[in-house]
């Protein structure tokens, strides 16, 4: 009786241990994901400012930033 209460512990132990690893793999890669989106929505930010800067300072009228054309 006392060697199915550990096997059975045990097994209980080993899912609850599986599911905390799957959560993991999961929220590690949505924290990738996010991170990706947000690094691409600074640069796009960023190099909008940089084509507004250069529109400032030149008299061109398009702008080919990080294969984005920007028009004055």
């Amino acid at each position: 009786m006392k060697n199915k209460r550990v096997k059975g512990f045990i097994l209980w132990e080993a899912c609850v241990g599986f599911t905390i690893a799957c959560l993991g793999v999961i929220l590690l890669g949505m924290t990738i994901r996010q991170n990706k989106h947000t690094k691409q929505q600074v640069e796009k930010c960023v190099d909008k400012a940089y084509a507004e800067y250069i529109f400032r300072h030149s008299d061109k009228k398009t702008l080919l930033v990080h294969d984005r054309l920007y028009y004055r």
